[in-house]
């Protein structure tokens, strides 16, 4: 960490690189990595905080408990690539392509099944496609996916004193 009076780190200029086969080292923050190749890339445990990934090819990629807090990921190519355990908070996706961010079967949503007759059963894991599938299916599905509409919360009147 730069102490006080020190500028920050350079910002790495990474652009167009071929990285397949590359051990990126574990602070990327800042990282200019517009339209590099890092297909296959082992980009997991690791520090790309507004880093900028734009254009950038991502297929197969291994991104998991990796933060791209505030990074620009807008069209980037990521078929097959592993987002879980990412934090992707403020991150751009825009355009972004492919990527697939399957629940953690730890934390998969359980939904009762219903047995014969009672219409009681035993748990069982959301699937892919039902409103309760958590964070399954393609980024693009989810990022294209209607916002929920915010509402305010509803504020108690007070109760009018009653009289016996």
């Amino acid at each position: 960490m730069a102490k006080p009076n020190e500028p920050p780190a350079p910002r790495i200029d990474w652009r167009g690189a071929d990285l397949r086969g590359v051990t990126l080292p574990g602070n990327m923050d800042n990282a200019d990595l517009r339209g590099c190749n890092l297909a296959g890339v082992d980009m997991s445990h690791r520090s790309f905080r507004y880093c900028d990934l734009r254009g950038a090819n991502m297929q197969g990629a291994n991104c998991q408990h990796s933060s791209f807090y505030g990074a620009k990921m807008q069209g980037i190519e990521a078929a097959d690539t592993d987002f879980r355990y990412a934090d992707l908070r403020q991150a751009n996706l825009a355009g972004a392509y492919g990527a697939r961010m399957p629940e953690p079967a730890a934390v998969q949503q359980v939904t009762p099944a219903p047995a014969a007759g009672n219409g009681n059963g035993p748990p069982t894991p959301a699937r892919a496609g039902s409103a309760s599938a958590g964070i399954r299916g393609t980024l693009r599905n989810q990022l294209d996916a209607p916002a929920k509409p915010r509402t305010a919360p509803q504020q108690k009147k007070p109760e009018q004193g009653r009289h016996h």
